[in-house]
């Protein structure tokens, strides 16, 4: 008897490898259909973050190349023969160490300014340029230094220019001034003729 039950016992668990062995391949082929979505899903992710960056990597290319242009533009302009160059020095009561190129065409009456050695003005203030005679001693406004004039980083046009003996640069409210603020005079230069 106990050959015969333990045969029973076989023979009434149905096994049916072929079913087990089918669900086990089609749960093992979702893992890898869901594995190969998530991977999918990652590389498109990445994708659009190299997208975005290569964006932003031409919008900044084509900023430094325009960048690039405008100063060699205006290289151009301050190498040139009929260019003369002046170094206004810092007022030692006001900014000693402050300093500012002046790049003259009198032949055009352009003056080009680079203020990159003067210090940033106060909020509420600006600088002005003024052209000066001795004597007697007038003082006449070319322009302030802002935005309108602005030609590249720190060069700055200034078109009406008068022939005269110095240029100065004061530190003036805002919107400027009708005489300059000599107390404020941060530097200052001569023009030789």
């Amino acid at each position: 008897m106990n050959e015969n039950t333990a045969s029973d016992i076989k023979k009434s668990k149905p096994r049916n490898l072929p079913a087990i062995l089918g669900w086990a391949a089609a749960i093992f082929f979702m893992g890898g259909i869901l594995w190969m979505l998530k991977q999918n899903n990652d590389l498109n992710k990445a994708l659009q973050n190299a997208t975005v960056q290569n964006t932003v990597l031409k919008t900044k290319n084509s900023k430094t190349e325009n960048q690039l242009k405008e100063s060699n533009k205006i290289l151009e302009i301050l190498r040139a023969k009929d260019v003369q160059t002046f170094t206004l020095a810092g007022n030692q009561a006001v900014a000693p160490t402050a300093f500012v190129k002046v790049y003259l065409n009198q032949k055009e009456g352009n003056t080009y300014i680079d203020i990159k050695n003067l210090p940033a003005p106060p909020n509420g203030k600006a600088y002005q340029v003024w052209t000066l005679k001795m004597e007697p001693f007038t003082a006449t406004s070319i322009g302030l230094i802002n935005l309108e004039n602005k030609v590249a980083n720190g060069i700055y046009k200034f078109s009406d220019f008068s022939l005269s003996e110095a240029i100065g640069i004061t530190l003036e409210e805002e919107g400027g001034s009708e005489t300059p603020n000599l107390s404020q005079l941060y530097t200052l230069g001569t023009i030789a003729k």
